[in-house]
């Protein structure tokens, strides 16, 4: 029996903490094939299906040591609980996998003696997944092989890593072009709306839009996109102060500024709005009760999202 799902990488960026769980290790006492063995299967499967790939015109999947001990520990769970329920997340951050973009995991049960391993597992499996198995943008792959009183189990995942600066942060990656401004603003009023409805159930006042901050945001959320780079701080060295002071905003005397990064092709912006309320930096800015303005503005390509909230309370006029 298989089964398949799609993750996709959907969560702020900076400030996210996530506590790891101790995962089992380990053969059951039931299965009396060893490691070694195992790894053999393993091996063959992946060069099975990387022949595939080669006969498609399609790039060989790298091995990835991290990913093979994530697919091990599932397909233990796999075995034992009859599907794996653990986490995707928690299993590859237990193994110190890097951050990835997209993942695709394979699970897989079969009867087979070990006569019949590894054949019949190569035989069945490749047939079953062989479209998504041929998919050329999956870089790296990772197997996990279990037995248990004459069944196997079969944990196969492919991803496509993020790429990462020299401080492991996540790197957004322009991948097509950018959508232009007129494509962008009904995600812009949603993140607003979504904005507003928080303040209201803290009964603060509402903010009102700034289309100067709007230019500001959007400027800026095009920058990190185009440059690959994700931070308050240009690589330059230009904070956040000073690209707002340094366009005509003197009638605001207090700023703030949200930035999230989403890589998503489902509700981006449901998912960077729950990511900032979450955060409670983010969160704090939301509800300040010091603005009266805010300017939204985002850039993607359609898979990268990076939005970008500015912030500002307007300077009260002197009698």
């Amino acid at each position: 029996m298989a089964r398949f799902r799609w993750i996709y990488i959907s969560k702020i960026i900076c400030g996210l903490s996530i506590c790891a769980a101790s995962l089992c290790g380990g053969c059951s006492r039931e299965c009396n094939v060893s490691r070694a063995l195992k790894e053999q299967w393993a091996d063959k499967l992946i060069e099975e299906i990387n022949l595939q790939r080669r006969m498609e015109h399609v790039p060989a999947l790298g091995r990835n040591e991290n990913l093979d001990e994530a697919a091990r520990d599932m397909a233990i769970i796999l075995l034992r609980e009859g599907s794996s329920k653990v986490s995707l997340n928690r299993a590859m951050l237990n193994n110190n996998s890097q951050s990835f973009m997209k993942l695709l995991e394979l699970s897989y049960t079969l009867e087979a003696s070990h006569e019949q391993m590894p054949h019949k597992a190569i035989d069945e499996f490749v047939e079953e997944n062989c479209n998504l198995l041929m998919d050329a943008e999956f870089e790296q792959a990772g197997v996990g092989l279990e037995c248990k009183d004459g069944v196997v189990g079969i944990e196969f995942l492919m991803v496509v890593f993020a790429d990462t600066a020299a401080d492991g942060s996540v790197r957004p990656t322009l991948k097509g072009e950018l959508w232009p401004d007129d494509s962008l603003e009904y995600y812009e009023n949603r993140l607003f709306a979504l904005l507003n409805n928080e303040r209201e159930r803290s009964s603060l006042n509402t903010l009102r839009k700034d289309y100067q901050l709007r230019g500001v945001a959007r400027s800026y959320a095009k920058k990190m996109l185009k440059e690959g780079f994700f931070s308050h701080v240009e690589p330059g060295g230009t904070d956040f102060p000073k690209r707002v002071t340094g366009t005509n905003m003197d009638k605001f005397v207090f700023w703030g500024e949200n930035l999230a990064s989403i890589y998503s092709i489902g509700k981006p912006v449901e998912k960077a709005h729950e990511g900032l309320m979450n955060s409670p930096g983010h969160r704090a800015n939301i509800l300040n009760r010091r603005y009266t303005h805010v300017g939204i503005g985002l850039a993607t390509d359609g898979e990268w999202w990076l939005f970008v909230q500015e912030f500002g309370q307007i300077r009260q006029e002197e009698n």
